[in-house]
């Protein structure tokens, strides 16, 4: 999915359509038949279709527009309980991350992460960030929520290139493995305070 041609649909900043849609996310896929066999997404499948659904009402009820988007993205990405989306899809690559080493083409599913990551800013978490920021008006926290995503894609660009150095070398993947750990728990924190804030 292109981004910025959604949002060009809708005549929107690119922040405001991945906002308005719903659309910051986390999916691992293992697709043994393709190559790289192991990638990742930062963009939730039904943001077209999320963002489809508000723009109209956005336009007349902006505050109550932007609150259910923040909390339909909280809520899907802390309580999704499919085991490769969201939360538990971070925490299940957190775990496999030490044993990439037995996967065929597991330099090609690394270097890949790690390129996704870096092309889309983070996973998409600056862009997010600066729609969080777009927030301000109508919600007090929106500011030191920005802050923090933005804080949270630092460490996803530190983990993209942790991702590229990694080598047969287990400590090097465990050390991924770790820092994906911390940013699942950064990230749930976060959605829970975004829960709060809305």
């Amino acid at each position: 999915m292109d981004l910025s041609v959604l949002a060009q649909k809708y005549g929107l900043a690119v922040s405001t359509a991945l906002g308005l849609g719903s659309g910051l996310y986390f999916e691992y896929f293992h697709s043994p038949r393709l190559l790289p066999s192991r990638s990742i997404s930062g963009l939730h499948r039904g943001l077209a279709q999320a963002l489809k659904g508000r723009v109209l009402i956005y336009k007349s009820d902006p505050e109550n527009t932007l609150r259910h988007a923040l909390r339909t993205s909280a809520l899907w990405f802390n309580l999704d309980r499919a085991p490769t989306t969201g939360l538990m899809g971070m925490e299940m690559l957190a775990e496999e991350l030490p044993r990439f080493g037995v996967i065929a083409d597991y330099r090609e599913c690394l270097a890949g992460m790690s390129q996704t990551i870096l092309k889309t800013c983070g996973l998409y978490r600056q862009t997010f960030a600066d729609f969080v920021r777009e927030c301000a008006p109508y919600l007090p926290d929106a500011e030191l929520s920005s802050s923090t995503l933005r804080e949270i894609s630092r460490e996803w660009i530190e983990f993209a290139e942790q991702l590229a150095r990694t080598t047969d070398d287990p400590v090097m993947l465990e050390r991924a493995g770790r820092m994906l750990r911390r940013l699942a728990f950064r990230e749930e924190n976060f959605w829970g305070s975004v829960l709060e804030m809305v």
